[in-house]
This record gives structure tokens, C-alpha cells and sequence, in this order.
């Protein structure tokens, strides 16, 4: 991972883990939901692995009301075509 992909998954499972623990999802219930192991979300969290794919980051937007736009940004991807930042 680079370093840009490495700062951008950090905040991003930083942030993630800030909106779960909001919400009052425990790793184990949101894992449930994502259709994920809770250590797949763990690392995810912690930064070890890049953001969410699409289909997942639709289903945080379906669960918490969280725009796209929003969760495509703060997950480093493209509003246009979803893929990383180019």
C-alpha cells in the first residue's frame, strides 16, 4: 500500500469505527451487517486494509443515512466512476 493509500484507509477506519461506535454497532454487529468477519472489519478500522468496496460502503450509507458522496470521499474513491482517486 502506499503511503497516500496507507494515510487515506487510517482515517477512513478511523472515521468508520467513530460513526459504528455512534450508532452503537459493536464490531460483531456491523461485521453481521457488511456481510464480513469482525477481524476483516478490525483492519479495515485500524487502516491495515484500504476502505470498503462499493457495495459495502452502500450498505454504511443505507445503515447510518450517510450520503455516498460523503462516504466516497471520506474512502479516497472518485464520485464519478467509484474507483480510487486518480
Amino acid at each position: 500500500m502506499t503511503e497516500v493509500a496507507s494515510e487515506v484507509s487510517s482515517k477512513f477506519g478511523a472515521w468508520l469505527r467513530g460513526v459504528r461506535e455512534d450508532n452503537g454497532y459493536s464490531v460483531r454487529g456491523m461485521a453481521k451487517v457488511l456481510g464480513v468477519t469482525p477481524s476483516y472489519l478490525s483492519k479495515v478500522e485500524r487502516g491495515d486494509f484500504t476502505p470498503l468496496t462499493i457495495e459495502k460502503l452502500v450498505i454504511v450509507s443505507q445503515t447510518f443515512n450517510i450520503p455516498i458522496p460523503t462516504l466516497l470521499e471520506k474512502a479516497g474513491r472518485c464520485e464519478h466512476c467509484g474507483g480510487f482517486k486518480h
